[in-house]
């Protein structure tokens, strides 16, 4: 599925099939939806992620 993530206070939710992880622990790898980490940068209320680094990533979306 290529549904993605979205941000609920601190936990970040699969669009798929709900399952929810905690910002403070996404290292940890848990379920099979596992976000894929971007390296980035956050300015303000935005996190900037190089445009190369995303296209490179873009299979993963």
């Amino acid at each position: 599925h290529k549904k993605g993530f979205r941000v609920d206070g601190f936990y970040l939710v699969c669009r798929y099939c709900n399952e929810r992880y905690p910002l403070d622990q996404l290292k940890k790898g848990i379920a099979s939806c596992y976000p894929i980490p971007l390296k980035g940068k956050l300015e303000g209320n935005l996190y900037k992620i190089e445009a190369d680094l995303l296209k490179r990533a873009v299979k993963f979306f």
